[in-house]
């Protein structure tokens, strides 16, 4: 067995591949240009892919003389997974990252991954015209000059740099309990959930209808309380950790509250990413929370269609324009990149040159056009410089797109959210409730700054304990004395966690503080 072959058998254990040889070796003129070559890549991404009955993957194929397989990753598991196979140093030609900054300079120093061409570069001009919308990438992604990574471009919100994270709800259920309004305090979305749960609008029966749940698994009403909840921010000239403050403590009792009354998702601490989606689709569920990009606003609009055949989603379904204790609306900045793709160390320049002209059509219209309408000619055309599909339509008028596995190849150039701005499904009301929300979440809102500092910080504490407090051992002990605490020992519970972190944080912030002279 060759060392390409027992590294899929090893990793069969955990994940599968799918992997189809389509096309042919392409036509006479890719004979005798740099495509010659034919060359197999494995690819790092969410969920298996059967290519054998897609055309358009044909048409990838035969254009860039490769195969394509789909080493598939699972939600939630990601980065265990993309861990392990870089550590084993059998990885994908390319793979999916969403590390912390610290591991990728890690390998990067160390020679795990492959170091990359750097932008501009006149070989990939797309690319390098997209890395000049990503303004961030540079502090981001160069590792002593040199760059180890390709960042994901986000196309999610073109009217500024915040998250379009929010609330989706049952409007209509609201206005059957004479509780509709045009905006709500965060003390009004509570009463609302537990109204929804305790008089059960949807009809479900007794203790089957949930208030409010959120998609992240915690409850992002605790934002509310303290924008900066869990981070470390600049106050008053120095640094200090929100988790200490008193109203980080106040939002974690409201959430608390919430739970015990029943309100809230009982399954959140075991939950996983999409749940709280298919329980709204099945009208179990009256208030969700997530980061609803335009691209996840369109997918739910068809899911829950189709789970309800009688509704039309836009009809029966609302942002909710909620403000905190202030008055304000909270969110946080946003950069216009999410995740990147890394690569395998023994790459050769000639195979990444392939992959890279790969992904330098995937940033292009011809590819966004193609990979995600269809075939050229069969599924759409351009009428007035612009793409029209040619997709049946079901009996509500709804455009029925084709079921390619290949639409996610543009992954390999940019994020699917690019797709938003040509989806038919996004398009007329469904949009105007989108941009509406993007827009007002812009006006009077309290908004969570990311330091410039933090960027790039690589203080010795800070890389080592930084993100856990801020972020995965946070909201593991936030789900943690949610579920196994009453409303009388949680404040106890949670000032035990924070004694705990103390000397990780107080060594945090000293060097924090120490970077701005603020000691």
């Amino acid at each position: 067995m060759t060392k390409r072959g027992l590294f899929f058998a090893i990793i069969g254990l955990v994940l599968s591949v799918s992997f189809v040889r389509a096309g042919g070796q392409g036509d006479a003129t890719a004979a005798k240009d740099e495509t010659a070559e034919h060359y197999e890549i494995t690819y790092g991404w969410f969920g298996e892919r059967d290519f054998s009955e897609d055309p358009v993957y044909n048409i990838v194929s035969e254009k860039f003389n490769v195969d394509i397989a789909v080493v598939p990753l699972t939600r939630g598991e990601q980065n265990a997974q993309v861990n392990l196979m870089v550590a084993s140093g059998e990885m994908p030609d390319t793979i999916f990252f969403a590390g912390p900054r610290a591991q990728y300079m890690e390998w990067a120093r160390t020679g795990v991954i492959r170091e990359i061409p750097t932008f501009p570069d006149s070989k990939y001009p797309n690319l390098s015209a997209m890395w000049d919308k990503m303004p961030q990438a540079p502090d981001r992604y160069l590792v002593d000059g040199k760059l180890y990574a390709w960042p994901k471009y986000l196309a999610q919100n073109p009217v500024g740099n915040w998250w379009p994270t929010g609330f989706l709800y049952r409007a209509d259920w609201a206005k059957k309990l004479g509780m509709h309004k045009e905006q709500y305090t965060v003390g009004e979305l509570m009463d609302l959930a537990r109204a929804f749960s305790e008089k059960d609008p949807a009809g479900n029966g007794p203790g089957r209808t949930i208030g409010y749940g959120d998609d992240s698994q915690w409850s992002y009403i605790v934002n509310a309380y303290n924008t900066y909840s869990s981070h470390f921010y600049r106050k008053d000239g120095k640094f200090i950790w929100g988790a200490r403050e008193p109203s980080t403590l106040e939002g974690i009792k409201a959430f608390k509250r919430l739970y015990d009354d029943g309100a809230y998702w009982p399954g959140f601490f075991a939950g996983k990413a999409g749940d709280i989606n298919g329980l709204f689709h099945s009208g179990l569920i009256g208030i969700i929370q997530a980061n609803y990009t335009s691209k996840n606003l369109g997918n739910m609009r068809i899911s829950f269609e189709d789970a309800n055949p009688d509704l039309v989603f836009a009809d029966v379904v609302e942002y909710m324009d909620v403000v905190g204790l202030d008055g304000k609306r909270w969110t946080w900045e946003m950069t216009n990149i999410r995740s990147a793709s890394i690569f395998h160390p023994n790459l050769s320049d000639e195979k990444l040159h392939r992959l890279m002209n790969i992904m330098d059509w995937c940033t292009t219209d011809e590819a966004l056009n193609t990979l995600f309408f269809g075939v050229p000619g069969q599924d759409w055309e351009m009428r007035d410089g612009k793409p029209v599909h040619l997709w049946p339509l079901n009996d509500k008028g709804v455009p029925q797109p084709p079921n390619y596995p290949s639409r996610m190849l543009i992954t390999l150039g940019q994020l699917e959210e690019s797709y938003t701005w040509i989806d038919p499904a996004m398009q007329g009301e469904l949009m105007d409730m989108f941009m509406e929300h993007i827009t007002r979440l812009g006006e009077n809102d309290n908004f969570r700054a990311t330091d410039p500092l933090l960027v790039t910080f690589a203080g010795e504490n800070w890389l080592k304990h930084g993100r856990a407090l801020y972020w995965e051992e946070y909201y593991e002990t936030i789900k943690r004395i949610i579920a196994g605490t009453t409303v009388d020992s949680i404040e106890d519970a949670y000032s035990a966690w924070l004694k705990e972190a103390k000397p990780r944080a107080d060594a945090v912030l000293a060097e924090l503080n120490g970077a701005i002279g603020a000691q």
